[in-house]
């Protein structure tokens, strides 16, 4: 896609964005493969596999079609661990007075709440993980309001100046539904928007392959308010690959060993009855079978005629597969003995932990650029607003979604007294987002003690006071 990014921004910034219909016409036809590639591994998530279409040659033989949702249970765990506790906002409360940052707060949770913001993290994440990269639009509402919403992989483009490592531009692109007076039937017809730093265009197929902008749009283009292209990239990895890519065949295969294997085991059900040195007719058939006895001539032999099951191979090759699918995709098996039970420590639970942890961490890593780049466009548009937010001050913590074996940790925390520093100790708990607040709040805490108890005493020395003057 890059090459392909950088031929199409050039002939749209030359063009001035006043785009014809051969840029666009081209422009769908070479994104065609990687927007088909897109959606597909987005079906296959949704449980379209391969093995629901096989086709055996002989189509009276047992075609058993039986899928395993690996894909699913790829995406679900990642996306579960990562996003099933929400992103917590908030900004460093360093760099602004109590109102300020009382003001800035209450601006991001009420954008938060508009937005539906835990749902909307976790589907862009879910997004991320299977087609390698998600995207999310921002717009301005009726009310004035900022919105955003996620736009599915595959309707996307992004145009990056990799010398800049900066977007461009962005192109959403879909298709709608028309009814044509001519044919009389409806039709699907392409619209096109188009994201500069200032604007918003808008192209629809008015006819066949013939594009314009829009008369029915208010106004096109449009300034859609934000100091940058309103379309954020959240990237799944470096490589931006979705988290099962790399073990599509490896599942693939798995269905169809576990299919062939139930192929053989009803064609073993339906083994057929040899006779050696007679025939039988349809009436000897059919009374065998109601009363379950055979008469026949001395000499005459009969057997079942069976083969082996390699039931031995088909368990080892099964294991193989399912194994070195959860290995190469960083997933858990919890159905793995060592799972079970409480024969490991949490050291070596969490040992096993480590490779999801590792591509849990590069996601995070990922997301949370996407989300300065989001807020770097949210704090211009506040700015307009007297709200004054340097968007490098937000600050995203992602909480584990996980069982936490807190006298681990306590026990932990209580033998590294005095080794290392408290603030070290508190950032080892995944429970404490953030260790400096939380030594900020233990120290208040034994601030407001110290006062209580200094008011106890004063009551004290009040009240001898009063009894002595009494007497």
């Amino acid at each position: 896609m890059a090459i392909l990014e950088k031929q199409y921004l050039e002939k749209i910034q030359v063009a001035n964005y006043d785009l014809d219909s051969k840029i666009i016409n081209d422009l769908i036809r070479d994104s065609g493969p990687e927007r088909a590639r897109l959606q597909g591994l987005w079906n296959r998530y949704r449980g379209e596999t391969p093995i629901k279409d096989r086709v055996l040659p002989d189509p009276y033989k047992t075609n058993s079609k039986l899928a395993h949702d690996f894909r699913g249970q790829i995406v679900s765990q990642i996306c579960g661990y990562l996003w099933g506790n929400p992103i917590v906002y908030g900004i460093d409360d360093t760099k602004y007075d109590e109102k300020q940052g009382m003001e800035i707060k209450d601006a991001i949770s009420r954008l938060n709440n508009a937005n539906n913001i835990a749902d909307l993290d976790m589907i862009t994440g879910e997004y991320a993980s299977v087609c390698g990269a998600a995207y999310r639009l921002l717009y301005i509402d009726k009310k004035g309001q900022i919105r955003l919403m996620n736009v599915v992989p595959w309707e996307c483009l992004v145009f990056t100046d990799s010398t800049l490592d900066e977007v461009q531009l962005a192109i959403i692109l879909y298709q709608t539904d028309y009814f044509s007076q001519i044919t009389n039937k409806t039709e699907k017809r392409w619209k096109i928007e188009l994201y500069t730093k200032t604007d918003v265009y808008t192209y629809y197929e008015y006819e066949q392959g013939v594009f314009q902008i829009d008369p029915l749009e208010n106004k096109n283009p449009m300034p859609h308010m934000f100091n940058g292209v309103p379309v954020i990239k959240f990237d799944n990895n470096n490589l931006v690959k979705g988290d099962f890519e790399n073990v599509e065949d490896l599942i693939d295969g798995y269905d169809v060993l576990v299919s062939d294997a139930q192929n053989e085991l009803i064609d073993f059900r339906l083994a057929y009855l040899g006779i050696v040195g007679a025939q039988m007719d349809e009436k000897d058939v059919v009374r065998a079978r109601q009363t379950g006895v055979f008469t026949l001539p001395e000499g005459i032999d009969i057997k079942w005629i069976v083969k082996d099951l390699p039931t031995a191979f088909f368990a080892d090759q099964a294991k193989r597969l399912r194994d070195n699918i959860y290995t190469l995709s960083s997933t858990i098996d919890f159905n793995d003995q060592a799972w079970s039970g409480n024969s490991e420590s949490g050291l070596a639970r969490r040992l096993r932990m480590q490779s999801l942890e590792s591509k849990a961490i590069k996601k995070e890593r990922k997301f949370q650029k996407a989300l300065e780049e989001e807020y770097e466009l949210i704090a211009y548009v506040w700015s307009k607003k007297n709200l004054k937010l340097d968007p490098y001050d937000m600050v995203f913590v992602f909480v584990r979604d996980l069982p936490i074996d807190y006298s681990y940790y306590f026990a932990m925390a209580q033998m590294a007294q005095g080794t290392i520093s408290e603030e070290t100790i508190l950032s080892l708990m995944p429970f404490i987002p953030d260790p400096s607040e939380e030594i900020r709040r233990k120290e208040k805490e034994r601030v407001d003690r110290g006062k209580l108890i200094d008011l106890s005493l004063l009551d004290e020395n009040m009240n001898d006071s009063g009894s002595e003057d009494v007497s």
